[in-house]
C-alpha cells in the first residue's frame, strides 16, 4: 500500500506542471492585453540614441526580454577625469580629453549567452540603437566573448585570484586587470598598458609594447573606456545577475538579495 501511495503522489506531482499550465494558457488566451486590438500601435519613440551608459531607465528592456536576458547593473554617478594616451615619438604620452560623465545610478547590460538578437528589446524601447546592440553585452566565458565580433565583455580570474576584465569597444580590444589588496589596476589595449591607483584613479606608470612604439605613432588609448569597464565590473559584481552568478558565494546570496 505504501509503495501504491507513493506512486500516486509521484503521478499528481507529475500532472500538476500541466494543468497548471493549461489554467494560464486559457487565461492568457482571454486576456484584451495580449490581444492585437491592444497592441496595434507602434511604440513611441522620443528621438534619443542609445549609448554604453545613462539611457532614460524605463526597465522595458528587462520586462520584455524572453529570455531573461537584459538586467540592471548599479552605478555610481560621477565625473572623472579620462586623459588619453597617446604615443608620441616612441614615447606615451598623457593628453587632455573631456572628462568622462555617469549621470545615473541604474544602468543596463545584456547577458549575450542567454540573447538570441530577437530584438524585441528594440521594438520597445523607447531610444533608438537597441538596447541589445548598444549596452554592454557581457559573455559567460572567454570562449564565446571570442567567438563573437561584437563589442562586449567577459570577466575572469587569472593564476593569482585577480579579476581579469577583457572588452572590445568600439571594435578596439582592451584588458583589465584588478589586484583588490594592492589597490592597483592595469589597463592596455594592443599598443599601451598602464597601471592605476584604484583609489585615485592616477596613472601611475605607462609603457609601450616594443613592437608598436614606431609602427603606432599617434595611437591613442582613451582612458574614459578603463572607467567604463572600472564601473561596469564593479556593478556587475556587487548585484545578482548572469554575470555575477559564477563567482558568488552560496552562502552570501541571502545579503545580495536583500533577504538578511
Amino acid at each position: 500500500m505504501e509503495a501504491a501511495g507513493a506512486r500516486d503522489v509521484a503521478s499528481m506531482i507529475g500532472a500538476s506542471p500541466l494543468a497548471n499550465l493549461q489554467a494560464y494558457a486559457t487565461k492568457v488566451a482571454g486576456d484584451p492585453r495580449y490581444a492585437a486590438a491592444k497592441n496595434a500601435k507602434v511604440p513611441r519613440r522620443i528621438g534619443s540614441h542609445l549609448a554604453l551608459f545613462d539611457c532614460i531607465a524605463c526597465d522595458k528592456c528587462v520586462q520584455v526580454c524572453p529570455n531573461d536576458a537584459n538586467f540592471a547593473v548599479d552605478t555610481p554617478p560621477a565625473t572623472l577625469e579620462a586623459p588619453d594616451l597617446v604615443i608620441r615619438g616612441g614615447h606615451v604620452t598623457t593628453e587632455s580629453a573631456p572628462a568622462y560623465v555617469v549621470k545615473r545610478e541604474r544602468q543596463f547590460a545584456n547577458y549575450a549567452d542567454f540573447c538570441n538578437d530577437c530584438g524585441n528589446c528594440d521594438v520597445f524601447c523607447p531610444e533608438e540603437g537597441g538596447p541589445y546592440k548598444v549596452k554592454p553585452r557581457f559573455f559567460g566565458a572567454r570562449a564565446t566573448f571570442e567567438a563573437d565580433a561584437h563589442d562586449g565583455f567577459a570577466i575572469e580570474r587569472d593564476a593569482r585570484g585577480r579579476v581579469v576584465m577583457v572588452g572590445r569597444i568600439g571594435g578596439g580590444r582592451h584588458k583589465l586587470v584588478v589586484d583588490r589588496e594592492a589597490m592597483r589596476a592595469t589597463f592596455s589595449d594592443d599598443a599601451i598598458s598602464c597601471e592605476i591607483d584604484l583609489g585615485s584613479h592616477a596613472v601611475l606608470h605607462t609603457a609601450c609594447a616594443t613592437q608598436a612604439i614606431h609602427s603606432n605613432e599617434g595611437h591613442r588609448l582613451p582612458l574614459w573606456r578603463y572607467h567604463a569597464m572600472r564601473l561596469l565590473l564593479d556593478g556587475v559584481l556587487a548585484g545578482v545577475n548572469p554575470v555575477s552568478a559564477r563567482w558568488l558565494e552560496v552562502a552570501d546570496a541571502p545579503r545580495r538579495l536583500g533577504v538578511v
